[in-house]
């Protein structure tokens, strides 16, 4: 984690009050273009999903957390203030981090949905 602070981010969400870093490691460059890419196009959904850091305790003016599926692979997202740290879970501990978000209510499935039902990175 000690890399993120030392690196700027890998992009900005610019929302309707505020800017938000967005640092991540060990996040494959196709899923940080895709979610990129979201940014730019929906900003709307972005904001959505940013305010799920801070709906459930245990939230802290602005600090929070969860643990988001996306393309069957487990990050763990550490909101605090502007800035979002975005980490791959190893595989050997993304059952326990699920079962930890599950019970603290901070499983966020970002998983895309097809017009055809199927799913998609």
């Amino acid at each position: 984690m000690s890399v993120l602070l030392r690196r700027g981010p890998d992009f900005r969400a610019v929302g309707a009050a505020r800017i938000t870093d967005i640092h991540a490691a060990d996040v494959p460059t196709v899923v940080l273009g895709f979610f990129h890419q979201i940014m730019q196009a929906k900003p709307a959904r972005f904001i959505s999903r940013n305010r799920e850091f801070h709906r459930s305790p245990p939230s802290l003016h602005g600090v929070g957390w969860v643990i988001t599926r996306f393309s069957s692979l487990r990050y763990l997202n550490l909101s605090l203030n502007r800035k979002i740290y975005v980490k791959l879970v190893p595989k050997v501990l993304s059952s326990g981090a699920i079962a930890a978000a599950k019970q603290f209510d901070r499983c966020l499935d970002s998983t895309v949905v097809l017009g055809d039902g199927n799913e998609s990175a």
